[in-house]
Parts: C-alpha cells; sequence; structure tokens
C-alpha cells in the first residue's frame, strides 16, 4: 500500500497495527507513522487498476521519474498502444498523462500509477 507522509507525498509501506481510531504504517524506508482512520486519502491500496478503469479526470497518485514518492494528481489523458491485446495488467504500452497538483505535467505508464479515492 501508500501512504500519506507529514510532506503530503505517497510513499510504500505496510499496516503494522490498527486501532479503532488510527493506523500505524512503517514505510520502506523503516520510519513510521500513525494515520487517521477517518483521513480516507491517507492510505492507497496496492491494487493495480484495470487499464479501462481509469478515466480521464480521475485523481490518482503518479509516480514521478527519478523520485522514490508517488504524488497527488489527475489523468488528463491516456494511450493504448497496442491494438493486438486488450489485457488488463500490460506494462509497455499503456501510458498516462498526469497533471500534478502542483501544476507539472508527465507520463506515467501502467505500473506507475494508481487511483485516489477519498
Amino acid at each position: 500500500m501508500f501512504a500519506r507522509w507529514t510532506n503530503d507525498k505517497y510513499y510504500r509501506g505496510f499496516v503494522t497495527k490498527a486501532t479503532f481510531t488510527t493506523v500505524s504504517i512503517r514505510y520502506d524506508d523503516g520510519s513510521s507513522r500513525d494515520l487517521k482512520k477517518h483521513d480516507s486519502g491517507a492510505v492507497i491500496l496496492d491494487k493495480l487498476p484495470c487499464f479501462s478503469d481509469v478515466k480521464r479526470g480521475d485523481r490518482v497518485i503518479a509516480h514521478w521519474p527519478g523520485k522514490t514518492r508517488y504524488y497527488l494528481g489527475e489523468v488528463t489523458s491516456k494511450t493504448y498502444y497496442s491494438t493486438e491485446s486488450k489485457e488488463c495488467y500490460k506494462k509497455d504500452d499503456r501510458l498516462f498523462d498526469v497533471t500534478y497538483d502542483d501544476g507539472d505535467k508527465g507520463e506515467a505508464n501502467f505500473y506507475q500509477i494508481r487511483l485516489w479515492i477519498a
């Protein structure tokens, strides 16, 4: 799963403990943080969406090249290069154009994007 850090960026991690009000996260770099359960955008399951499930205008977290964190943004377009395969999970020919919340624009391949559901 991905969890929001104090800088509002998302990093990979896993749940180590859950209470009625909080979820304890240990990030891949070894750091830890407790997040409020009522904050629906704090934790995002690491589940690949089917390419057809991601639409223009969807809120996502997407990888920024050269970084280990994921940023919030919006899908502005998606490209499917192959006409031979309609497989749900195929990395090389499915790309998303993303406009990040800070205004930067980038491209993310299929494995670098997750739907953000608040």
